[in-house]
């Protein structure tokens, strides 16, 4: 995680855990401190609010709570959170780490969120998937939404209640569009970075960067040159459309040998997973080589309107100037 990216939703299930594990009731204050020591959540990100106002930790919290509950790994009492013995299990199992998608192995998480054995989100009623398709994504934390704007309907108008809801499936956006970028194919991916290459308007045209042969790549996937006559290589870039491995120091080290071969300066590895330290630490002399993993990735795309779309919800509203013109 670099400085300035807030964590992903699916990252706070573990510290938590962690912090349970000594057998003892913790308050969800409890779990913040554990979650911003453990995940590393600068100061600045500490204070981040959603566009509801709420603390973004805080919320985050609250959902992993919820996952963590629906999954027989916790409890609430009077006291506040504990750990099942079916979370002890878990957590023994996954000693080094692990994501809300691991939680899968628990059948009451699964039925939860409406998924299959592999992890897969259930489509009622829609035949099966060909090989064209990408998978559905569920939106994971909307049931969460849901239960915390139900709880302040006393407080709240519907329009607000809305707004919320809105608010929160926004900023859970990169987490699904995350697992739709893990579910497309290989070269459909490349292809989705290239069009994202030209919207940043790192090339100058889209005739001026050019996909590699995917079987046999040399370790770039995209070159991206200075013109459309394709003379003389500005930068090298590999993709890779990991789920869960971490890209390692001998990619990024690979990619270098690159740039020095290609007579190249600039490079970058695009990822859907994460950096190890020793490739986040990797940055040789006279090269500039940008490392973006998944969080940075989906952020990017966001920004520029790449796979995803704006769904607009017509709501109705009194009018009084129109009444008392009447």
């Amino acid at each position: 995680m670099t400085k300035d990216t807030f964590p992903s939703s699916t990252v706070f299930h573990y510290p938590i855990l962690l912090l349970l594990a000594d057998g003892k009731a913790h308050k969800v204050n409890d779990m913040m401190s554990k979650c911003v020591e453990h995940l590393k959540i600068s100061e600045a990100n500490q204070n981040v609010t959603t566009k509801s106002g709420k603390n973004k930790v805080h919320s985050w919290i609250r959902f992993a709570n919820q996952d963590l509950s629906k999954a027989g790994y916790i409890e609430h009492t009077k006291d506040g959170y504990t750990i099942t013995s079916a979370g002890m299990a878990f957590l023994n199992s996954h000693k080094d780490g692990f994501v809300a998608h691991d939680m899968t192995e628990s059948e009451s998480y699964r039925k939860y969120k409406n998924l299959d054995e592999n992890g897969k989100h259930i489509r009622k009623g829609k035949k099966e998937k060909t090989t064209n398709q990408y998978p559905a994504v569920e939106q994971d934390t909307a049931v969460h939404s849901v239960q915390e704007a139900i709880e302040d309907t006393q407080a709240k108008s519907p329009i607000e209640i809305l707004e919320e809801l809105s608010a929160h499936i926004n900023e859970t956006l990169d987490t699904t569009l995350l697992e739709a970028l893990k579910g497309m194919k290989a070269d459909a991916f490349e292809r989705l970075i290239k069009a994202l290459l030209v919207k940043m308007e790192i090339s100058k045209s889209d005739d001026c960067i050019e996909l590699t042969q995917y079987v046999k790549d040399d370790g770039v996937d995209l070159y991206v040159y200075d013109n459309a006559l394709k003379m003389n290589v500005v930068c090298c870039i590999q993709v890779k459309k990991y789920t869960d491995t971490a890209v390692g120091l001998s990619t990024v080290k690979e990619l270098g040998g690159t740039l020095l071969d290609k007579n190249c300066k600039s490079g970058m590895v695009i990822t859907t997973s994460q950096f190890t330290k020793g490739a986040n630490d990797y940055n040789p002399s006279g090269y500039n080589i940008q490392k973006i993993d998944g969080i940075k990735l989906t952020n990017l795309l966001i920004q520029y309107g790449l796979g995803v779309k704006t769904k607009r919800l017509e709501v109705k509203t009194i009018d009084t100037d129109y009444l008392n013109s009447i």
